[in-house]
């Protein structure tokens, strides 16, 4: 082959290679900017994604909170409406006698109570899945009924319900911390009005002040936090000086008990 051939044969291959490194040198402008495009739309679509992330769990924790807040105000307004009027009457009893004591409509209220009891602690157990507190309102709710039979079925219902109830401590259904707050059936002796009324009494006020803490601050010691009930003992005692117990006695006794 002649050399002087030689740059015409090469012509076409040397045009061809400035043809594609041509070509390249135009694409790879457009293909670093799809490129970038597509990794801030990535970073941006993650961060949406971990910003959408927060706001989801932190909506969840409000619903939490106002959850747990309604059925901490259901829990107070169910033992109230009840209480109330129980503790009225409970005073027409001890200063004026039990032949004093004119029922009324109690009776339909305290089945109204239970119905509306026995609801919260279905909530309680659907929505916290918290043995303790439904075991604490499950007590503070049999506290009053005892109180309330005390005053109406003064017969072998009452008999009945202070044997269920002195069965509690004992139950290994319940949680340790709930079944020690529960009285012993000779602590349930009825045959002496105020001890018995002061005993339950005390019982309902702990248990339902340690069973609303759980609810609203997941902490059941009640004075740890806020009071979120009246102050206990303070309201519903009936005085009588020889056979009182402290509330403070009484978490000491339990504290003891699981120490």
């Amino acid at each position: 082959m002649d050399m002087n051939e030689m740059p015409t044969l090469a012509a076409p291959f040397i045009a061809e290679s400035f043809v594609r490194q041509a070509a390249l040198n135009a694409v790879s402008p457009v293909v670093a900017a799809l490129l970038g495009g597509l990794i801030v739309t990535l970073i941006s679509q993650r961060v949406q994604n971990h910003r959408a992330e927060i706001l989801r769990q932190q909506e969840l924790q409000r619903s939490e909170r106002e959850r747990r807040a309604q059925i901490s105000l259901g829990l107070m307004k169910t033992a109230f409406s009840f209480y109330t009027r129980l503790i009225e009457l409970t005073r027409v009893e001890h200063h004026d006698g039990e032949k004093s004591v004119h029922l009324g409509d109690l009776p339909q209220q305290y089945q109204t109570f239970r119905i509306d009891a026995r609801v919260l602690e279905e909530e309680i157990r659907v929505y916290l899945a918290d043995a303790a507190a439904r075991w604490l309102w499950h007590g503070a709710v049999d506290m009053l009924s005892a109180r309330y039979y005390r005053l109406a079925h003064k017969s072998e219902r009452l008999e009945g319900l202070i044997a269920t109830l002195a069965e509690h401590p004992d139950d290994h259904e319940i949680p340790e911390s709930v079944r020690i707050l529960f009285p012993c059936a000779e602590e349930l002796r009825w045959d002496h009005r105020e001890t018995f009324h002061n005993t339950v009494m005390k019982r309902f006020e702990l248990m339902l002040t340690q069973a609303i803490n759980l609810v609203v601050h997941d902490l059941a010691e009640p004075f740890a936090v806020d009071p979120v009930f009246l102050r206990p003992g303070r309201g519903s005692r009936l005085r009588d000086p020889e056979n009182e117990k402290s509330l403070q006695a009484i978490l000491g006794e339990a504290k003891e008990s699981t120490g």
